[in-house]
């Protein structure tokens, strides 16, 4: 009996495939996400919206340069993306307010050249980031130099109020999870600018926010590992509750959201087929007045 042998150019796309999919992989696996770039057109606004995870913190770097019609060297552009993604990827507890290398020739030019048509580095772009408390909403304004990094180190923490009661610190971790507005203003009305913006998360096991307000000696206490883990367990406890307590709002006021809404489609539904009946009634009653009329009923 004769066996049939798969023929060997068969093998060939098979091990193409295979080289190919290694490749992907790889391209895939050392993928490096860079910053985004945001265009402001003239005396314009965009706004984002920054949800921090509970329990969780997060830096904001934003880094004002002129438009790309402005800036003859991409070169720039490509430079200062580079710096704030280095600036991000420093291993501490904040971020610098500089950024980490000297700017080379070219780039050094080319930011003098804009500097001196400009007559100064303020530019017109104004960042505000806007928080819900417990107190109330809070606008913080900040501005903005071209070529200079913009930091806002620990978004969260560093707007915490501490609450009055109970019931204040519960609506000031539900204001906390629906995230923080920031919002980049233009006020100029004739030139373009771009926003280099880019956000780093803090994940830690159990933050206490109360510990940023507490002096250094106050955070100092003498408690074996088990009273710690404990503490730990105790507080990250109270972080699932409070998600859970936020999540059962959010629930309901979606529910009673829906059923606003569907009490409007129905009564919507109940006047669209009493216009339809209103309709049908004089479309019949002017055709037998028009038969009768014309004497052919």
């Amino acid at each position: 009996m004769r066996r049939l042998s798969q023929p060997r150019h068969a093998v060939l796309p098979a091990l193409l495939v295979g080289f190919w999919a290694l490749c992907f992989t790889f391209l895939l696996g050392s993928t490096v996400a860079y910053p985004v770039i945001l265009q402001i057109e003239e005396d314009s606004t965009r706004c984002l919206r920054l949800l921090i995870p509970e329990d969780d913190d997060a830096h904001v770097v934003f880094l004002t340069i002129p438009s790309a019609d402005e800036l003859d060297d991409e070169a720039v552009e490509s430079w200062y993306v580079d710096q704030v993604y280095q600036l991000t990827k420093q291993k501490d507890t904040e971020l610098a307010k500089r950024l980490p290398q000297e700017a080379p020739a070219n780039v050094a030019q080319a930011m003098s050249a804009f500097l001196q048509e400009q007559g100064e580095n303020k530019s017109p772009l104004r960042i505000t980031l806007e928080d819900n408390g417990a107190t109330g909403t809070r606008q913080f304004s900040y501005r903005t130099k071209f070529f200079l990094p913009t930091v806002l180190n620990h978004v969260r923490h560093s707007n915490y109020q501490k609450p009055k009661d109970k019931d204040e610190e519960e609506e000031w971790n539900d204001a906390a999870m629906e995230g923080y507005e920031i919002c980049m203003i233009n006020e100029d009305d004739e030139q373009a600018v771009q926003v280099i913006f880019e956000s780093i998360y803090v994940s830690e096991d159990v933050i206490d926010v109360e510990d940023i307000k507490k002096p250094a000696f106050e955070k100092e206490k003498h408690l074996t590992p088990l009273e710690k883990n404990l503490d730990q367990s105790i507080q990250a406890a109270h972080a699932v509750l409070r998600e859970m307590k936020y999540m059962e709002k959010r629930e309901t006021r979606m529910r009673q959201t829906a059923e606003s809404i569907n009490s409007r489609v129905r009564w919507f539904s109940y006047l669209s087929i009493a216009v339809l009946f209103t309709v049908t009634y004089l479309q019949v009653t002017y055709l037998k007045r028009y038969f009768h009329k014309k004497k052919l009923m």
